[in-house]
């Protein structure tokens, strides 16, 4: 039994070189050859059983025939969407569009992690400072940079929040290049084999919603929030959030404990921590973390309508738990 699947799935191999409309008119074909054969063998043994079969499996045959003259009316569609210049901001398709967005963004979020880095590297140095002072066997010690100790918490958590943005970036990254290069070659074709197959219907027509939503909405949750982040930059409100923010540098000196000025320099690195939080907001929350939501759940609403009319019902909240 392990030899006949594995020389089943070795069929699908050739599809990977193949246009999806070719192979769409082969299983047809294939499916309309069987059922040929399936009915004339029960108009030969009397069999009513076959008989009912048969009629069954035509209605599934002109179904899948309605499928995929749909499916073949709205590729020009998905291409023109595809290649729509109002999305692909100066790419080629819409997918190179996203792909580009989110390598600018990964590379920003780069940029504010090293910033992070070097800012805490600077204050959490004043604040290690002190001095001592040791005479006939007695001495004392002093430090005035307790003030910048405070610091530590919101710089660990600002270069947290950072790395795993540019953790979640990166993996929509390469969702969206593995559905550029494959789904539309791969999965769809083999969703569109299944389909002609009784014991392989749902798979198939789960295949066939898949390959859709991931190749155009994927794309397109991402290059919506790049609307809306180029929306708000525009506008008034986000004055305060526009910008890149710069290392913060600290200084203090240990013995000087009057006048204050350590205490005005510890605020002065914390206004500047304040001010730069915003422009940190803006690619963190909007950018890097909205752009995945939003194209993930575009994914899997696509991905439920998509595979209920193509008859194949999905328990998709299975799918958005593990996402």
């Amino acid at each position: 039994m392990n030899l006949k699947t594995l020389l089943f799935a070795l069929l699908f191999v050739p599809l990977a070189f193949a246009a999806w409309q070719s192979v769409a008119a082969m299983a047809f074909m294939i499916a309309a050859i069987l059922l040929a054969a399936v009915y004339g063998i029960a108009i030969g043994i009397q069999s009513e059983e076959l008989k009912a079969l048969g009629r069954e499996e035509f209605f599934q045959l002109l179904a899948l025939l309605i499928m995929m003259a749909v499916l073949v009316g709205t590729d020009g569609l998905l291409s023109e969407i595809s290649k729509n210049s109002a999305l692909t901001n100066g790419q080629p398709t819409i997918q190179d569009a996203a792909i580009v967005s989110l390598n600018d963004t990964q590379e920003t979020l780069g940029g504010y992690l090293k910033s992070i880095s070097d800012s805490d590297k600077s204050v959490s140095k004043e604040a290690s400072k002190a001095k001592s002072c040791n005479l006939a066997g007695g001495g004392y010690s002093v430090s005035a940079c307790g003030g910048f100790t405070m610091f530590n918490a919101p710089f660990s958590l600002s270069g947290s929040i950072v790395g795993y943005a540019i953790a979640e970036v990166a993996s929509a990254k390469k969702l969206i290049e593995l559905s550029k290069d494959f789904v539309m070659s791969l999965l769809l074709p083999i969703g569109i084999i299944l389909r002609t197959f009784k014991f392989s219907r749902g798979a198939g027509g789960f295949l066939i919603a898949f390959s859709i939503s991931a190749y155009i909405l994927l794309p397109a949750g991402i290059i919506f929030v790049d609307m809306l982040n180029e929306q708000f930059s525009t506008s008034p409100a986000a004055e305060d959030y526009n910008g890149s923010p710069e290392a913060i540098s600290a200084d203090c000196e240990s013995g000087r404990t009057y006048f204050g000025s350590n205490e005005d320099n510890a605020i002065g690195v914390y206004t500047s921590l304040k001010e730069n939080i915003r422009k940190y907001l803006r690619v963190v929350l909007l950018k890097a973390t909205l752009g995945p939501v939003v194209a993930l759940f575009l994914f899997i609403g696509g991905l439920r309508a998509l595979s209920a009319l193509f008859g194949t019902e999905v328990d998709v909240s299975i799918i958005a738990r593990f996402v």
